[in-house]
């Protein structure tokens, strides 16, 4: 789904990493305030760092627009 406004994509999928990027940021807000157990928020987000990079490595050419990722 182009927008053809300056070549961005509008595709929801396109939204995954900032959000892992703000849950990560929940994670750790949440460990500070004593809302999660220090040992869940020390396995949770390392699996969100894990799934952000293996979405940005296999993100190079987004297959449902045509818009090539630099």
């Amino acid at each position: 789904m182009h927008d053809g406004a300056g070549g961005t994509c509008k595709c929801a999928h396109h939204h995954l990493a900032p959000l892992l990027i703000a849950l990560i940021g929940v994670v750790f807000l949440a460990k500070a305030m004593n809302w999660i157990a220090a040992g869940t928020a020390d396995v949770a987000w390392p699996i969100l760092l894990i799934i952000l990079g293996l979405h940005k490595m296999c993100s190079g050419l987004c297959k449902c627009c045509g818009v090539a990722k630099k």
